[in-house]
């Protein structure tokens, strides 16, 4: 009889740790942020954490750089929400330029256009180095006149 109660326990603790692990990962996927990021029109926008969408016009681009371990400088007008931070900041390389990174990711993409530098990454690293080859092949297309 007391080792039916030690296995019905054993059994209620073990359900319990799952219950607790499942939690903790929901709780996590709900609050994790990332950068978010579309094409459409000869645009690509960048949505912030607060929802602010920083839009790109392709026919301005000057440059795009994959860059791994840029030192971001000091920030100017910025917010930190759920280990992303964005708005406007200045380094060694531009004084004054739009950010949206997350900071669990190193690898990061810059686009120089007319008129300013946005610097962003993308899900992983991984996921940045693919967006930034596909950014790539959709300012290689032809335009349409």
């Amino acid at each position: 009889m007391e080792s039916k109660m030690n296995k019905n326990r054993r059994l209620l603790n073990v359900g319990l740790i799952l219950l607790v692990l499942i939690v903790a990962y929901v709780y996590q996927l709900a609050f994790t942020v990332h950068v978010g990021f579309s094409v459409q029109n000869g645009t690509m926008q960048i949505t912030t954490p607060s929802d602010e969408v920083y839009t790109i016009y392709n026919e301005q681009i000057l440059s795009i750089e994959l860059m791994e371990g840029l030192d971001y400088g000091e920030p100017l007008d910025s917010q930190t929400t759920g280990g992303v931070q964005y708005g406007t900041w200045s380094n060694s390389l531009w004084k004054s330029y739009f950010l949206c990174v997350s900071q669990k990711i190193d690898t990061c993409i810059a686009i120089t256009t007319s008129d300013e530098v946005v610097v962003f990454n993308y899900e992983s690293e991984d996921a940045t180095r693919s967006l930034y080859i596909a950014i790539n092949q959709v300012l290689a297309e032809p335009t349409e006149q």
